[in-house]
C-alpha cells in the first residue's frame, strides 16, 4: 500500500472517529435531559410538588432573609433581571450537584447573579458549601423556613425562573438543566 493511500486511510478514521465522539457527545447531552425531564414530570406530578397552588404567573412575596455573613437582606434586593431561585437543602445531594453544574454550565462570572439560593439549613453548612463549591451567588438563609413553608416546598432543590418584579415565568422541581439555565441568561 502506498504512502499516500495510507495517509488518507487515516485521514480518513480520525474524521470518522472524531464525528462518533461528536456524536456521543450530543446523545449524552440529550438523554440527560431527557432522564432530567422525566424525573421533573415524576415530581410535577407528586402530591409533594403542590406548593400551595403557587403557579407561572404569580407573584412571589418578597422576604428579608439573612446572608451568610448575617447581614439581613430582602429577596428584592437579589433580584437582578431574570434570576432562578433555587430552593436547597445542604443535605441534598441533588442540590449539591445542581451547584457544580450551574457553575460549570455559567462560564461567565458576570451571571452568578442570576442565580439566588435559599436555605433553611444550618448557617456553617451552607458556607461550607460556599466554600467548598466557590459559590459566587447568593445564598439566603431561611431562618425556620419561614419563606419556603409558604409554598410547601417539599421537594429539593426546587428552582423557580422570576423576573426583577418577582413574577414566576418557570418552576423546575428536581435537577437542572442547560436548557433551564439558558432561559435566565
Amino acid at each position: 500500500m502506498s504512502t499516500k493511500k495510507i495517509i488518507i486511510s487515516i485521514v480518513m478514521i480520525l474524521i470518522v472517529v472524531s464525528v462518533a465522539y461528536i456524536a456521543g457527545i450530543e446523545a449524552r447531552s440529550y438523554f440527560q435531559e431527557k432522564q432530567t425531564q422525566a424525573r421533573r414530570d415524576k415530581f410535577s406530578s407528586s402530591p409533594a410538588m403542590k406548593l400551595n397552588d403557587l403557579k407561572v404567573g404569580d407573584k412571589l412575596p418578597d422576604g428579608i432573609f439573612e446572608d451568610l455573613q448575617f447581614n439581613k437582606i430582602s429577596l428584592v434586593e437579589n433580584i437582578r433581571g431574570t434570576t432562578i431561585i433555587t430552593f436547597m437543602s445542604p443535605n441534598c445531594n441533588s442540590c449539591l450537584e445542581d451547584i457544580q453544574f450551574i457553575y460549570k454550565s455559567v462560564s461567565d462570572t458576570n451571571y452568578y447573579n442570576k442565580f439566588v439560593y435559599i436555605s433553611y439549613g444550618n448557617p456553617r453548612q451552607l458556607l461550607d458549601i460556599q466554600n467548598e463549591f466557590n459559590v459566587k451567588s447568593p445564598i439566603l438563609y431561611d431562618h425556620n423556613g419561614k419563606y419556603s413553608s409558604q409554598f410547601d416546598v417539599a421537594i429539593f432543590p426546587l428552582h423557580l425562573l422570576v423576573d426583577k418584579n418577582l413574577t414566576v415565568l418557570d418552576i423546575y422541581a428536581g435537577s437542572i438543566t442547560e436548557n433551564d439555565i439558558e432561559k435566565a441568561l
